[in-house]
């Protein structure tokens, strides 16, 4: 997909609320309290749709090419479970009452 998405330094400066780099240790003694959960998302199947659409395709294209592979990255998603094998993680916190 080299040839067709734009670089991550690229994408991070578009949507900077993704960080890379930071293990979950180090986010817990940064925020100061247990992570109360995690999942993980973006699956191998699941990957090819999300390059698409970050891609510098025309919209059009990115549209189209999307929607054909709606149905392989919908039930991807359904298979999918928080604690499978997945390309990014999210983690939760709460403030202790």
């Amino acid at each position: 997909m080299k040839p067709l998405c734009p670089p991550e330094a690229e994408v991070m400066a578009e949507w900077g609320h993704v960080r890379r780099g930071y293990t979950l240790d180090q986010l817990t003694a940064l925020i100061g309290f247990p992570c109360q959960s995690s999942a993980t998302f973006i699956n191998p199947l699941t990957v090819v749709c999300h390059d698409v659409a970050f891609s510098r395709l025309s919209p059009l294209k990115r549209q189209l090419l999307c929607t054909a592979l709606s149905p392989l990255t919908w039930v991807s998603y359904w298979l999918h479970k928080p604690e499978s094998l997945g390309t990014e993680t999210a983690y939760a916190w709460q403030k202790p009452a």
